[in-house]
């Protein structure tokens, strides 16, 4: 009788311990599920958003040289003015973005709505926002870090979001 007692106690500490092992199993994977977001790395905004860092404007803050978009960030973040425009960097940069990104994006009939920010690293809401539509779809989105200065970074995010085919 005594064998037959230890036998059922090491079969219920069996099951015990695979119950234990699933549970951890399916807590770990809801945790990871859960952290999932709709934003999916895309390398074509990837390439937009380089594209439009390299883009010459029509702004300089130490002439005779024309800043690029990437350039004028940095000196927005400086509360920078453009010498030739009379206007400051921030407003420049603002309204050329506001140009550009509707050129950019209007031969894609797929796209239901853009958006793109610009923000310090830490904290802070966004120096600039432009955003256009509705998100009715697959988010893809892009990041990348400026660097402005010795502890001052600042984070680009350009987001695509397309229409779901039905």
């Amino acid at each position: 009788m005594k064998k037959l007692n230890k036998r059922a106690q090491s079969e219920i500490a069996g099951f015990v311990l695979i119950v234990a092992i699933v549970l951890i199993g399916l807590m770990v994977f809801l945790v990871l599920s859960l952290k999932k977001t709709n934003e999916i790395q895309n390398v074509e905004a990837e390439n937009m958003l380089s594209s439009i860092l390299k883009y010459t404007t029509e702004c300089s803050t130490q002439p005779p040289i024309m800043n690029n978009i990437e350039d004028l960030i940095i000196e927005c973040n400086k509360n920078s003015i453009c010498i030739n425009t009379n206007e400051g960097s921030c407003e420049y940069l603002q309204k050329i973005l506001n140009k550009m990104l509707p050129d950019l994006t209007r031969t894609d009939q797929m796209l239901s709505a853009y958006q793109l920010s610009i923000s310090p690293k830490i904290g802070g809401n966004p120096n600039i926002l432009i955003k256009s539509g509705n998100c009715t779809g697959t988010v893809y989105m892009t990041q990348k870090l400026v660097k402005a200065g010795v502890a001052e970074d600042i984070v680009l995010k350009l987001s695509f979001c397309y229409k779901t085919s039905s």
